[in-house]
This record gives structure tokens, sequence and C-alpha cells, in this order.
């Protein structure tokens, strides 16, 4: 993959306009995947925002690799084990906002675990795209062989920095009222 394509891709990882959070378990029920998706580019959006503020090269190298990385792919299967396990017991409107933040985390300690299982495995590919490694390496070694950019071990401590760095996206997460399973 070529440095135009990589920053096209950045450029639209942001897929969704954002958009208030829905407030009613009733209404995400019909369709918990873009819910999920929704609060992702939310946590997504601002953590490109401020990685911009403290470097602009960072944010567009890393911060917007990690966005796209997370956006682009996923069936969504964990979070939505989540909402219906959520929904099971008991939540409600109240629970809503708790547990698409608890989602959205979710999905993100998920892109990690695949970064790092990239570099583990020396993987050129994840979901018929090249891995977030193999997109550093490619930027940054362009003249290299494929197979030296791959294993390139600037490539690899990058994506592994990358991979813990997605953790914090989410922040703190909800606590007291709003969190699963405490008393209304």
């Amino acid at each position: 993959m070529h440095a135009k394509s990589v920053a096209r891709q950045l450029i639209t990882a942001s897929r969704t306009p954002h958009t208030p959070r829905p407030t009613g378990a009733a209404t995400i029920d019909a369709n918990v995947t873009d819910a999920v998706t929704s609060e992702l580019d939310r946590l997504c959006a601002e953590f490109v925002a401020y990685s911009r503020s403290l470097d602009p090269t960072f944010a567009t190298e890393v911060a917007e690799r990690l966005v796209a990385f997370t956006l682009n792919g996923g069936a969504r299967i964990r979070p939505r084990f989540l909402w219906w396990a959520m929904r099971a017991s008991g939540g409600t409107d109240i629970h809503v906002v708790g547990a698409l933040r608890i989602a959205a985390a979710l999905e993100l300690i998920q892109s990690c675990a695949l970064v790092h299982d990239d570099v583990m495995d020396q993987s050129a590919l994840r979901r018929g795209r090249p891995s977030f490694h193999a997109q550093i390496a490619e930027q940054f070694q362009p003249g290299a062989p494929p197979r030296e950019r791959n294993f390139s071990p600037f490539a690899h401590s990058v994506a592994v920095l990358a991979g813990d760095l997605v953790q914090r996206v989410a922040g703190p997460l909800p606590v007291g009222r709003g969190w699963i399973g405490d008393a209304v």
C-alpha cells in the first residue's frame, strides 16, 4: 500500500457523523452495532483532536491510523453480547450511556489485541488490508522489499506502543448512575 492510499484511508476513517447519543434502550435494541460504532466514532474523534493539539505529525501517523484500524472492520460481536447481557439482566434507559461506553471500550481492547497479535505473528494483513505494523513499515521504508518492511523493528515498536495507546482512547469508564449493575 502506498503512502497516498494510506492517507486516503486515514481521511475516511471517521465514517459516521457525530450525532447525539441515543438515550432509549429500546431504540438501540434495533441496531446495537450502529450505536456502538457511533460511540466509537465519538471517542476516536476526541482522541484524534486531542492528538492533533499535541502533535499534528503524531495525529496523522499514529492516531488517525489507529482510528481507521478500529473503525474499518469487525463485526462488533463483543459489544452486542455485552448489550444483550445488560438488557437480559434488567438494563434500562438509565444504563445506556454506561453500556455503550463499555461496549466501545471492548472494541478498543480488541483493536489493541489485534495490533499486538499481528506483530507477534508477523502478519502482513489484517481484514484484507495491511496490518498496522505493515502500514508503518510501508510508509517509512517504501524502498525495502515487503518481507523486510513487515519485520522492521521500528514498525513493530510503533505498533506495540500504538496498540497500548488505543486502550487509553476510551478514557475512564463511567461510575455511579448508569453503570451496569448499579441499583436505581
